[in-house]
This record gives C-alpha cells, structure tokens and sequence, in this order.
C-alpha cells in the first residue's frame, strides 16, 4: 500500500488514529497554539460545519450531542446489551456450525454438556453482577455501613455529602451516575450499568 511495507503502513496509521485521538480527546489545546489549532479542526470545526446546513443542521448536532451524552455520561443498558450479544452470539454459532461435531475422537461425551453449563453460568454470574445493589448509603442504612475507620483527614467523622446530603461514612463515595453514595466504593462498572461498592464487591 502506498509503496509500503504492510507493517511500515500499519505502524504509521496507527500513530496517526492515536495522534488525532489524543488531539481531539486528551489534549487541552490551547487557543493559536499548532494543537490548539488542529484541536478546533478536528472537534469543533466539523460541528460549526454541520450546524450550518440550512433547516436540519443544529438538529442533528444536538441529536448527536444528546446521544454522546446518553452514552458517555449516563446509566444505560448498551454495554450490558453488547456483553450478552458477545456471549449469546458466540454460543449461537457454537450451536449452529460446530455442537454436531462432538463429541469426536478428541472430545469425550462431556464436551457435549460442557459449553451449555458453562454459558449458564456465566450469564447466571452476568445477572446476579448486574442486579446486586451495591451497598446504597441513606440515613437508614448508615449504622450498616459504618465501621471503617476514619483517619481524620479524608474520612471525617459526621461529615454530610455535598451532593445528596446524606451521612458520609469512611471510604464511601457519592457516584454522579447513579445519584447516591455508595459504601466502601470501588468504582462505577459500564458493563454491570452499576457501581462496585461493599454489598456487591
């Protein structure tokens, strides 16, 4: 391609697509600065585009904008639908192209079972990770989850939320996308659409 080896040119577009995410994504550009200046080609300018086309054109940019903040920045099903396709789909073609050839010569009768049982349990596991609460702090539950110790420093004794108002207890956290503070948080998982606390960890 282009004259180019296959591995030259695959090293090559592969820096160019990681410089233009780091530019439109993890850059702070800067104004007319070079990035600042590539930044608003590559992120703004294709907006200001669109958004001129006569009639149709702010409404799809606010379209767009609204889906990318669904996306990004809620709670929503996608990455669970995406998981069990991935898994569903996988077992599907197993079912259709390949369960008639066992068991064979390499594969004993067990193998036959086998792939049934291990998809159950893993879709099984899915649900109970998707469905477990994760351990919600309010004022009813807060003697529940108060017995970390506090350092006096982060975790302060009779300290509220900022945010939801509730009794704060050592190594909670509020969490944006589900809108309540979660004992001992880990972290918000997109593929479980939940957060990762004490009750669920």
């Amino acid at each position: 391609m282009f004259g180019l080896p296959i591995w030259l040119f695959a090293i090559l577009y592969l820096l160019f697509v990681s410089g233009c995410f780091y530019l439109c994504f993890c850059s702070s550009g800067g104004g007319d600065s070079f990035v600042g200046r590539v930044q608003y080609f590559l992120t703004t300018y294709p907006l200001k585009l669109v958004e001129s086309i006569p009639f149709c054109g702010p409404a799809i940019v606010s379209c767009g904008k609204g889906t990318i903040n669904y996306v990004v920045h809620s709670r929503n099903p996608l990455l669970q639908m995406v998981y069990g396709g991935l898994i569903m789909g996988g077992y599907t073609i197993y079912l259709v192209r390949y369960s008639h050839m066992v068991p064979n010569k390499y594969l004993s009768i067990v193998h036959v079972y086998l792939p049934h049982a291990i998809v159950g349990v893993t879709m099984y596991s899915f649900y109970l990770a998707s469905t477990k609460q994760p351990g919600v702090i309010t004022k009813k539950t807060f003697k529940t989850f108060d017995h970390h110790e506090y350092d006096g420093f982060l975790y302060v004794r009779h300290r509220g939320c900022r945010t939801c108002k509730t009794p704060k207890c050592a190594r909670s956290k509020h969490c944006n996308l589900c809108g309540h503070c979660v004992a001992r948080f880990d972290h918000h998982c997109p593929w479980i659409n939940i957060c990762v606390g004490e009750d669920n960890y």
